[in-house]
């Protein structure tokens, strides 16, 4: 493993950081994508689609399983390249056996896109937010998958956490940078978890020399976070913020619930929603289209190839709206 991981990342040094198409991420269970998603593809370029296909968990035994899977109500749109993204919980290692692991991931992702009618996958990516005590496992899963899928001549992408850029870089073709969720969405004195600009700065001394290339992933969605007091609770999306029977605003971003309801989870769709009590504090999180810019030269400033491909997550007409359609081409331009 070792001397096949030194060649690997030898190639990845002599490697430029890719310039492809416009792309986003699809992070639902359901593939159905509404009228406005469907215009914003076109409206904005889209190519290639980054899209959630199933996560790897523990189960009860320990062993790993498929989760969520998703499923397809309506076809691929056409002239978008997908790629398939397995998120794998790291809580799945030392006990999964990484070789066999990376053959299931392999074979059931090439299924699910045959079945579904996916354009042929020519990239999977894998999302593990891996630590010292999981890296080794994970790095073998990576090292296996990356071999059977130039096998199938295709490629590995992996995510790269912001603090996993001072580590050696997992053994793939190429990593997305994923440039969100800089904060402790937990912690009520945060500003905003999603984005800020001073809290990418600490991992600036590592970007310009990571041996990987790589692409950048930029925020584009909005939550809404509930707190009791110093405790956080729950995530939740508040559909109606301006109703004063229900809220009274706070500051610019906090609202103190007035009466007990009940509002929609991004992280739920379709299911159980979120109860909200008087006394309740929410702490409404985005990334305006000013911090992504800045953050985005922030990062062209130290590395001008990482932000040539830039990967917005996610595809969302809820989300889309708060941005005008020209700030969303320029968050994509590759500036070529």
């Amino acid at each position: 493993m070792i001397a096949l991981t030194a060649l690997l990342l030898l190639a990845a040094c002599g490697r430029k950081d890719p310039e492809l198409p416009a792309a986003m991420y699809y992070w639902r269970t359901t593939f159905a994508l509404s009228a406005a998603e469907r215009q914003a593809l076109r409206d904005y370029g889209v190519g290639r689609l980054y899209v959630r296909m199933f996560d790897v968990v523990a189960g009860e035994d320990r062993k790993p399983r498929p989760e969520g899977s998703l499923r397809f109500s309506e076809p691929w749109p056409e002239g978008v390249e997908a790629v398939p993204v397995v998120f794998i919980d790291r809580r799945v290692f030392p006990a999964s056996e990484p070789d066999t692991l990376a053959q299931l991931i392999v074979k059931r992702v090439a299924a699910m896109a045959e079945h579904n009618g996916l354009p042929p996958v020519k990239e999977l990516q894998l999302d593990c937010d891996w630590t010292p005590s999981t890296r080794a496992s994970f790095f073998r899963l990576a090292e296996r998958a990356t071999g059977l899928m130039h096998e199938r001549g295709g490629e590995v992408s992996s995510t790269i956490r912001l603090h996993q850029l001072a580590q050696d870089p997992p053994p793939v073709d190429r990593g997305v940078l994923m440039v969100y969720n800089t904060g402790n969405f937990k912690d009520a004195g945060e500003p905003n978890s999603i984005l800020t600009e001073h809290s990418i700065e600490p991992f600036m001394k590592y970007l310009k020399g990571y041996p990987l290339p790589l692409s950048t992933a930029l925020p584009v969605y909005r939550w809404d976070l509930v707190f009791a007091g110093p405790d956080f609770r729950q995530i939740c999306r508040i559909p109606e913020p301006d109703d004063t029977t229900l809220y009274r605003a706070l500051d610019r971003n906090h609202l103190l619930v007035k009466s007990y309801h009940s509002v929609p989870s991004p992280l739920n769709p379709g299911g159980e929603n979120v109860r909200l009590y008087p006394g309740n504090t929410i702490r409404r999180e985005g990334a305006p289209y000013a911090i992504l810019m800045a953050v985005k030269q922030r990062l062209a400033k130290e590395r001008p190839g990482a932000v040539r491909s830039v990967v917005l997550y996610h595809l969302d007409e809820n989300s889309l709206k708060c941005y005008k359609i020209d700030e969303i081409k320029e968050l994509l331009d590759s500036g070529r």
